[in-house]
């Protein structure tokens, strides 16, 4: 089945692996947990965010409704932004 969502596409492609997922939620813990590690991966990322910005960041997000398997790696919220993170490791 296709669709238009690139996320849901982009999983049907390329299979995740379980160190994706270690690293994923490495990830997301790390910046969950260190302001210092959250306030320079926006910089890097995201380089116009307000200052000060900070984000909650959530793994296993489904986007798509309840039967959809499909969901992006990393997802960073706030009042203000929204930050999706697809990542491969090869």
């Amino acid at each position: 089945m296709h669709t238009r969502n690139l996320f849901a596409n982009l999983r049907r492609a390329v299979p995740r692996t379980g160190i994706e997922d270690f690293v994923t939620e490495g990830l997301c813990w790390t910046l969950t947990n260190s302001r210092e590690a959250s306030t320079a991966f926006l910089d890097l990322v995201l380089p116009s965010h307000p200052a000060g910005a900070s984000l909650t960041w959530l793994t296993q997000v489904n986007c798509n409704g309840a039967d959809d398997p499909s969901r992006p790696d990393l997802i960073g919220t706030s009042d203000h932004a929204l930050g999706v993170i697809e990542s491969k490791v090869d």
